[in-house]
């Protein structure tokens, strides 16, 4: 049986210095960083929601939502007013959309309320 080596490993006095190293994604580019409410697929929420940063919906949310940016995916609902900045819709809302600099829309989105928009939108 061979023994065991410490060779090349710090001694005790040695001060271990961390490794410094770049995360895999960048900050702007992980969007998860600045995610404040995200709803998966199969979750339902109750209730009026301020979410400063941005929002994610897969799931249902049944109640009013304040947000800065708003993303609904295919199978997202929003049963309730929304006051966003941004959104972006594949799924269903249902009721006010108040939007104050962009909405898209997509091909699969559905919206059964007014939608506000910024008068110089268009």
């Amino acid at each position: 049986m061979g023994s065991l080596s410490n060779e090349g490993l710090p001694q005790s006095n040695e001060l271990i210095k961390p490794i410094q190293g770049k995360p895999a994604v960048p900050a702007e580019e992980n969007s998860t960083q600045m995610v404040n409410l995200a709803v998966g697929k199969g979750v339902c929420l109750r209730g009026s929601f301020n979410a400063p940063n941005k929002t994610i919906v897969a799931g249902l949310i049944e109640g009013n939502l304040i947000t800065k940016e708003l993303l609904v995916k295919e199978y997202g609902e929003v049963q309730g007013q929304v006051d966003c900045q941004l959104a972006d819709i594949a799924g269903y809302v249902e009721n006010d959309l108040q939007i104050h600099i962009a909405l898209t829309l997509r091909a699969s989105a559905v919206i059964t309320g007014n939608i506000f928009l910024p008068r110089n939108y268009y």
